[in-house]
């Protein structure tokens, strides 16, 4: 081996290293508070996209017509970033199926699950995938330590999914059991993301561009006809809530607070933060929708919310 290759490469002790600081990076006080700021970006948004996402499927829009108008927006906007990395960057094939499954994948099954049910049927069942998902595959792939009281708090946010979901299985009608799992397969797909934007070794801008432009190919055929036709029908209002709910907020300014989060915080403190989206969802379904949820959904609520308390507690690096 020649002297260059031999210093190039990394001994498993650094490359162990390097893995674990990517997924719990250690918090300087600025880490902490940007962190933060961006979750509290990332949930103010998303506590409003399940309302609005419902409120279209149910209306005149299809999933596949709202997921041209969520992906369009940054697609156009964040060219820029995207012509630079390419279309198709060099990056292993796992960590580029990661970055795609925050797209599409994870849109298609929450725009389905909102058909089939209500917004806190939903949300509850189902949000608390993201951070229970990111725990175990990091376990799993990188044998990741989970703490004693994260542990505590993921066990709590369990307790909630199985709650929820028994509730809808026994009591909530013959399609609110599907469309929370639809939901569920949604959150795991956005969980698959989380654990691999760090490992994509690009900017919020550059992935979420990536994310926006594959995901808006793959859809256009099937959603372009319901857009022309809703424009035909001079829906105007529907489509400028959608272009800006999910194109603009959720799909781009959300994505982008949402992996400042992560790589300040790391995947799982992000991913468990963003838990406590499904309380103000069922807030703002209770005043917007009309939804009332049961008292097993609130109780599920109640759990996640402490759930998230526990799990989602970080301590900042002594200087």
């Amino acid at each position: 081996m020649s002297e260059t290759s031999a210093g190039s490469s990394s001994s498993p002790q650094e490359t162990d290293a390097a893995t674990a600081r990517t997924l719990a990076p250690s918090l300087s006080w600025r880490d902490l508070a940007i962190g933060l700021a961006a979750t509290c970006g990332t949930l103010s948004i998303w506590a409003a996209w399940p309302v609005v996402t419902r409120h279209g499927v149910t209306g005149a829009l299809d999933p596949m017509s709202i997921a041209v108008l969520r992906f369009l927006p940054p697609a156009l906007i964040l060219a820029p970033f995207w012509l630079r990395a390419g279309l198709f960057p060099k990056l292993p094939w796992p960590v580029l199926f990661g970055l795609f499954c925050g797209g599409l994948p994870f849109f298609i099954g929450a725009a389905e699950g909102f058909r089939l049910t209500s917004v806190a049927n939903t949300v509850a069942v189902a949000s608390g995938v993201i951070p229970v998902s990111v725990a175990v595959m990091t376990w799993l792939i990188f044998g990741a330590r989970i703490p004693r009281t994260r542990l505590i708090g993921l066990g709590l946010i369990v307790i909630a999914i199985l709650i929820a979901g028994s509730y809808g299985i026994l009591a909530g009608g013959p399609y609110v059991w599907l469309g929370q799992l639809l939901f569920a397969s949604s959150n795991v797909a956005f969980a698959i993301y989380t654990v691999a934007f760090p490992f994509a070794r690009m900017t919020a801008m550059q992935a979420t561009g990536i994310i926006a432009v594959w995901s808006l190919i793959i859809v256009a055929p099937f959603g372009l006809p319901g857009v022309i036709n809703a424009v035909q029908q001079g829906l105007y209002g529907e489509i400028g809530l959608q272009l800006l709910q999910q194109g603009v907020l959720s799909a781009m300014v959300a994505f982008l607070t949402y992996s400042i989060a992560i790589k300040r915080l790391g995947p799982s403190r992000a991913a468990t933060l963003v838990a406590l989206a499904p309380l103000l969802s069922s807030t703002a379904a209770y005043f917007v929708l009309d939804e009332v949820p049961g008292v097993p959904v609130l109780i599920a609520l109640v759990f996640t919310t402490v759930g998230v308390a526990l799990a989602s507690r970080v301590e900042p690096a002594k200087s």
